[in-house]
């Protein structure tokens, strides 16, 4: 204790230091969710199926995670025989991140199971999930954060048919991990106690149990629609539904495979879908023709008949619009986005995300509509063919939930179009008047020449130049105004013109400036559009003026 006190005598910052040390860990290993053995839950959830929950990692203080994960179940078969299988492996995949980001909201985990049966994740704060079945290698996914700082996941366990009426001892194996400067060991087991579940035997009759239809992430396009039956003895099996036309469509199962996923058409209705089975009693009776409850499908609703229009206004906008399909069916997903991309050359390597349209579903909604005000400052003059013309304008636009998808068309349309005659802003006319003689205040207002995808380029200047000229017309004066957005919009500004004994010389221009927009002189027209009546006049006059060809 002397030898204590003559090492912290003279360094008052090293007893704090050692204080917050000691303090710190006491509070945070009472918030931390990784240690509270509350957590860790094992129930039964169904006559065939254990409701597992546990966390992943805390961000709070001195980040912890799961370094080693393992749920273990020991159980007697009907015949007497002992098992032990490790149920569920997770743990944080730090291999591939290396190190977390507390501003991300997302988390690396990885899973894996030895045990027969299928297990149903969901994903943490989210209403994504997948299936992990004993045959999957180490399966890594993204886990989503809880609004507490903190990550966990739930899994139902389908259980294999000759577990049914077995009791199942549950006992945990974990190891966390966290980062701690002060600490020299950074691994520790977490004690949580064994849970004995007691699961009822098979029922007399057996049915086929559908869960909800869920997106397949590796295969573009597909919902799979999990299915199980509690029965070694299945004979045969089918899926029905009735699809978008009103036919009756019957498709067999593989039973070789008892409970796996079926795949289907993730843009198409399915209508009262169920799974039809065959299967022999434990008495040695057929029974057959069973059938799951019946249940329409949810789909996911991709845009279709994506068109492109240009609008011609003061930012060269481009109106999109497309539909979905079946808006009456509900669609897998409430609250998602529409992805925009757009390419201004319409080559791959040139799309950009532009825009995240919100969706909500609805089923008396079916058409939509964006418009891109954003080209403008986009363009690089190389793109503009003669002079001011975008002839590869290409959009896209797919449902944000489907990036695993990629951009393929199916799911994801495109739509191109030309934007010509894009050119600065110009002034047709402008004047100058006293606003107020005696304080030598002039008014000075003007008009834009009114045309086709004239715009305005916050690169360019829009300038006010005044030039004083003495009796003999000499230069003795020169101002120039650079006009705000507020000036350009209402189209007047009042100047002060204080200098006695001159004249006062007005002139108005567009200076270019950084914009890579050309002006209207330094354009070719690419071809004569015809948008109203007028143009078609106009159309007319210049084909009877056009020169003979021979």
């Amino acid at each position: 204790m002397k030898q204590q006190r003559d090492i912290l005598r003279g360094r008052p910052w090293l007893m704090l230091l050692l204080l917050f040390a000691w303090l710190l860990p006491q509070e945070a290993l009472a918030d931390r969710s990784v240690d509270k053995t509350m957590n860790y839950q094992v129930m039964l959830s169904g006559s065939n199926s254990i409701r597992i929950k546990a966390p992943i990692y805390d961000e709070k203080w001195d980040d912890h995670w799961i370094s080693n994960g393992n749920l273990n179940a020991t159980w007697k078969d009907k015949n007497g025989t002992s098992h032990t299988v490790t149920v569920l492996y997770w743990a944080w995949n730090k291999d591939s991140e290396k190190s977390h980001d507390n501003d991300k909201s997302e988390l690396t985990t990885r899973f894996r199971t030895d045990a027969d049966g299928s297990f149903l994740i969901t994903k943490g704060n989210s209403p994504s999930q997948f299936t992990l079945t004993k045959g999957d290698n180490q399966v890594s996914t993204t886990i989503y954060e809880n609004s507490d700082e903190t990550y966990e996941f739930s899994a139902d366990w389908r259980l294999p048919y000759d577990m049914l009426g077995c009791d199942i001892e549950f006992s945990w194996d974990v190891k966390v991990d966290y980062t701690n400067g002060l600490a020299w060991d950074t691994q520790y087991a977490v004690s949580v106690s064994k849970t004995s579940v007691t699961v009822p035997p098979a029922a007399a009759t057996v049915y086929p149990q559908v869960t909800m239809a869920m997106l397949a992430y590796n295969s573009p396009g597909v919902i799979e629609v999990p299915w199980f039956m509690a029965s070694d003895k299945i004979k045969s099996a089918k899926y029905v539904y009735v699809d978008y036309k009103g036919n009756t469509i019957e498709e067999k199962i593989d039973i070789q495979k008892n409970g796996t996923s079926i795949l289907l058409d993730a843009t198409q209705p399915h209508k009262n879908f169920r799974v039809i089975a065959s299967y022999e009693d434990g008495q040695g009776n057929y029974i057959d023709n069973v059938s799951s409850d019946p249940q329409d499908l949810k789909m996911v609703h991709v845009p279709v008949g994506l068109s492109a229009r240009p609008l011609g206004d003061k930012k060269a906008s481009v109106q999109l619009d497309w539909s979905i399909m079946y808006p009456e069916v509900e669609d897998i997903s409430s609250y998602d986005a529409f992805e925009i991309q757009r390419s201004l050359t319409g080559k791959e390597e040139d799309f950009e995300t532009i825009h995240s349209e919100p969706y909500v579903y609805d089923p008396n909604e079916s058409s939509y509509t964006f418009i891109d005000s954003t080209l403008v400052e986009a363009i690089v003059r190389q793109q503009l063919k003669q002079g001011g013309t975008l002839d590869s304008l290409t959009y896209r636009v797919r449902r944000s939930m489907t990036e695993s998808w990629g951009w393929n068309h199916v799911y994801a349309p495109r739509a191109r179009c030309v934007v010509d005659d894009i050119h600065l802003l110009r002034i047709a006319t402008y004047s100058a008047k006293w606003e107020d003689e005696r304080a030598f205040t002039a008014r000075v207002d003007w008009e834009y020449a009114n045309e086709y995808n004239s715009v305005w380029d916050e690169r360019a200047k829009l300038t006010l130049n005044v030039t004083q000229l003495n009796q003999a017309g000499d230069t003795v004066g020169v101002q120039d105004y650079i006009l705000n957005a507020q000036e350009r919009e209402q189209r007047y500004k009042v100047i002060e013109l204080s200098r006695t004994c001159v004249n006062y010389k007005v002139k108005m221009f567009v200076d270019r400036g950084t914009s890579e927009i050309p002006l209207w002189e330094e354009i070719t027209p690419f071809w004569f559009p015809i948008r109203n009546a007028d143009d078609w006049k106009e159309f007319r006059n210049r084909v009877r003026e056009r020169p003979p060809l021979c």
